[in-house]
């Protein structure tokens, strides 16, 4: 029996096209975790007609035009997290052509319960047997653009604050400059390793000083298509299709979205000639059709057998997102700790009596994991003219916020979703992705040989490890990922990189701080690109938080109830903090 793509409900369907209502009454729909009002959509704000281009003038312009606009947030828990979905709202909504919906509200200690339990997993018990039945703790984690139902956009980007960079990847703007230069406005000028963002609202104030502190690069990758909707608009049901949107609202809203069955019927709007096929992927949890675990284990282990080659490259953040030092003694620096903590675990560093980490498992079949797995993170340097700081060096990560995968230059994976149980277990927040394959096909080399790759995600990847890498022009090194000549050039310019930012900057993390002793005594030109190596060891040696101590929440509510929780060895100092932030990034 012949089954659709990866357990799809829809079979593959070529040379579809949208069906218009009544010449193409245009519409757009919008899916976001944090929506900022006043973000920039052209850069520098000042020049030319670019402030016509900040997202709520560009959308009141556009609804005022009689498009109807449609947006759905994140309605987040303000004692945890910064969103401020209702203002954005309130900001939106100036024309009845715009609606916004916030969904999945959460009460306190739904935030508790969920963080805590993905967190401690088999400290605490599961989810589901202390979830309340009206908590719903998850998060529309999707970044979602639909215009006119016939061009999409779905990735890593959030319509927000700190996330427009180019390749550049500057640490810098220009205060000393005429106004006329400046990129990054406000809030949007960001470092969230040294201020988190706060009261979004007020989106003009300036968190950190352009002229003594660095913002975070950020790394991140959305794609954008055509694509080909079969829809009949003189047959559409009237019952509303997503259940949570039904009593917002109703049947005299605008334009409201409502279920569309699928026809026969076709009608070829443009000449859309694309090479491309995409699916679209939701979240998927065991009863519609399930996760495969330890998939990438199980493939090293295969590949070692038959001798193979095969390798896996990570590109990672070095940190985690938020804001503190590891030597403080602070909400946020125990949840930065524990987030770098967990991450470990999970990469190279498992439980002493059963080392479950992706290292652990593949030493116990007698594999090296370097030769089949690495991982390594991004960075880059800069000077600010400054004279609080006379002219000092600068370096930091660039985060990477993009969730993306290329298999064999033949598939891409690109959305929402990161690889851990809050998006991959399928019923926690609600994800997006595509799987694109390319039927344009080119020669290439794949492990030294010959075969054709797929257009679309060979230059991906090329352009990306030529971004990594520093090699602005075309060269022979990328185009073979497999190959031991490639890996040679890309650790090589990954180790020299991380000496070069050792030696000049004494970047944390790092492998030469083993130990707290280390770290305390670790006083703060790369060749090539931005590539660094992940440091396995860093903070090896160093004392790590327990949580023995802790039974259950219940056991925390009826001590405490909603007030301060102190926990020993400093572990919970305020759960309405920002120590409770790491379970929703």
């Amino acid at each position: 029996m012949e089954t659709n793509p990866y357990g799809s409900f829809a079979s593959p369907k070529e040379n579809v096209y949208a069906k218009c209502f009544n010449g193409r009454k245009n519409e757009i729909f919008i899916e976001d975790w944090w929506l900022s009002p006043e973000l920039y959509l052209r850069r520098p704000p000042a020049h030319n007609d670019n402030e016509n281009y900040r997202l709520d003038k560009l959308l009141l312009k556009k609804a005022t035009e009689g498009v109807k606009i449609y947006i759905v947030l994140y309605d987040e828990n303000p004692k945890v997290l910064y969103l401020n979905s209702r203002y954005a709202e309130s900001t939106l909504m100036k024309h009845p052509n715009i609606i916004v919906f916030r969904h999945a509200e959460n009460n306190f200690w739904s935030t508790v319960e969920w963080g805590f339990n993905k967190l401690w997993n088999g400290v605490f018990p599961s989810a589901d047997s202390v979830k309340h039945p009206e908590i719903d703790p998850d998060s529309f984690w999707s970044k979602i653009v639909v215009i006119d139902r016939h061009t999409a956009f779905i990735g890593g980007l959030d319509l927000c604050f700190g996330r427009y960079d180019t390749h550049v990847h500057s640490l810098t703007d220009f205060p000393t400059f005429a106004k006329l230069s400046e990129v990054w406005p406000g809030q949007d000028y960001n470092n969230v390793r040294i201020k988190d963002f706060e009261e979004v609202q007020k989106w003009k104030n300036v968190l950190i000083s352009k002229e003594i502190s660095a913002r975070m690069p950020w790394h991140d990758i959305s794609i954008g298509f055509n694509v080909g909707i079969i829809l009949n608009p003189e047959k559409q049901e009237i019952t509303l299709s997503i259940p949570f949107l039904k009593e917002a609202a109703t049947d005299e809203s605008p334009g409201v979205i409502r279920t569309y069955k699928y026809f026969n019927e076709t009608a070829e709007v443009d000449s859309l000639k694309g090479t491309c096929s995409v699916q679209i992927l939701r979240s998927a949890s065991k009863w519609s059709h399930g996760i495969e675990l330890e998939a990438l284990v199980k493939r090293i282990i295969k590949a070692h057998k038959l001798q193979e080659k095969f390798r896996v490259i990570v590109v990672m953040p070095l940190i985690p997102g938020f804001e503190g030092q590891f030597d403080e003694e602070s909400e946020s620096s125990t949840v930065l700790r524990l987030t770098m903590d967990f991450q470990y675990r999970s990469i190279c560093r498992g439980d002493d009596k059963c080392d479950d980490s992706i290292w652990g498992q593949l030493k116990k079949a007698d594999i090296n994991p370097e030769d089949y797995i690495s991982f390594y993170g991004l960075r880059t340097y800069a000077k600010i003219d400054s004279e609080a700081i006379k002219k000092a060096k600068i370096n930091l990560q660039i985060y990477i916020h993009s969730k993306l995968m290329i298999v064999d230059d033949q598939i891409v994976i690109c959305g929402s979703a990161n690889l851990n149980d809050r998006s991959q277990i399928g019923k926690h927040d609600s994800e997006i992705a595509a799987i694109i394959k390319d039927t344009d096909e080119i020669n290439s080399k794949l492990a030294g040989k010959s075969f054709k790759a797929s257009k679309f995600a060979v230059s991906l990847r090329r352009h990306l490890f030529k971004e990594h890498l520093g090699l602005l022009q075309d060269s022979e090194h990328e185009k073979d990922p497999v190959s031991d000549g490639f890996f040679k050039l890309w650790r090589g310019i990954a180790e020299e990189n991380t000496k070069i930012y050792d030696e000049v900057f004494h970047c944390l993390p790092s492998d030469n701080v083993k130990t707290q002793s280390d770290y305390e005594n670790f006083a703060p030109k790369p060749n090539k690109g931005h590539l660094v190596l992940f440091p396995y060891d860093f903070l090896k040696g160093a004392e790590t938080i327990t949580f023995h101590k802790i039974k259950t929440l219940k056991d925390l509510k009826d001590d405490f109830g909603e007030a301060k929780l102190s926990v020993e060895d400093g572990l919970i100092e305020d759960l309405t903090g920002s120590s409770l932030s790491a379970a929703f990034k």
